[in-house]
């Protein structure tokens, strides 16, 4: 599983890989090095449903809000679709489930592993794609990557027969806040038509 964070700029959308432990800067920027006003963000093996796990520092307290409710200081798990607001500015964590492709090691993977569709034997050095799951149910199934793209990503209605996986499921983004409505605008609205 991949995590990823997704940042809210100039009214648009953009995700980007969190791979490390990285920084959190206002306005969403990453950073490698602690600076003033930053959030330590961390990939976590899932555990618990957790993709991301955020350090606030208690002089953060009150500014940051989880889900829209305020964070207390210290470790907050973050779990996929969460959202962090800091401030005047958002993020929501992702943890995707991206198929693994490499080549076929006996070394690495089982020396027996065979394609769970063809049920061949996998040669060493031989392409192959490892089903990642899904929410609460882990696969890890070995395909000979040729039987994952024509079969399982290919087909139109065709999931990992293991664990139901669909790769044709797409991309989760969060949908953007619509602004609300400001007292002027109420006013505005209420304006009436004067009678004739």
């Amino acid at each position: 599983m991949a995590t990823s964070i997704w940042f809210e700029h100039d009214g648009a959308l953009t995700p980007q890989a969190l791979a490390a432990p990285r920084w959190l800067a206002a306005g969403g920027r990453l950073l490698d090095e602690p600076g003033f006003d930053t959030l330590l963000i961390a990939p976590v093996r899932r555990y618990e449903g957790a993709v991301a796990a955020l350090l606030v520092p208690d002089d953060l307290r009150g500014r940051v809000v989880h889900n829209g409710m305020p964070a207390e200081g210290g470790l907050l798990p973050l779990r996929h679709a969460d959202h962090v607001q800091i401030d005047d500015w958002s993020i929501w964590t992702a943890g995707e489930f991206i198929p693994e492709e490499t080549a076929y090691s006996p070394t690495t993977h089982d020396q027996e592993a065979r394609c769970f569709i063809t049920k061949a034997r996998l040669r060493d050095g031989e392409l192959i794609t490892i089903c990642p799951g899904q929410a609460g149910k882990p696969c890890g199934m070995v395909y000979k990557r040729a039987a994952w793209t024509t079969v399982v990503a290919a087909a139109a209605k065709f999931r990992c027969p293991n664990c139901g996986y669909d790769p044709k499921a797409g991309v989760w983004s969060p949908t953007p806040a619509t602004p609300r409505p400001t007292l002027d605008h109420v006013f505005e609205l209420l304006k009436l038509e004067p009678s004739r």
